[in-house]
């Protein structure tokens, strides 16, 4: 979260009692170019409890970034650029 709001898809909102997070502009812009797929909750969630078993040693660390890395493939191999994207973007997306 902490690296999300340093480059700026997310900014914290509130008073000193209570904080919240919301979306830059920069936040929302993103979320409409990229594949719903990567916007998935129950992806994420399949992600976390793979991690959570990667700790414990119950499941293979090169076994998942080889599931992730095929993922990408698939979105690259799937998905086109969507029309003027950079200038949607006007910065290049550096995690």
């Amino acid at each position: 979260m902490e690296k999300l709001v340093r480059i700026g898809f997310l900014a914290r909102r509130g008073d000193k009692k209570i904080k919240y997070l919301v979306p830059t502009h920069k936040g929302e812009t993103l979320i409409t170019v990229i594949p719903e797929s990567i916007q998935s909750a129950s992806m994420t969630a399949d992600w976390e409890q793979k991690l959570l078993e990667i700790e414990k040693g119950s499941y293979d660390a090169d076994v998942f970034m080889i599931e992730i890395s095929q993922m990408i493939r698939s979105l690259l191999d799937t998905y086109r650029i969507v029309p003027d994207a950079e200038v949607l973007m006007h910065f290049t997306i550096r995690i």
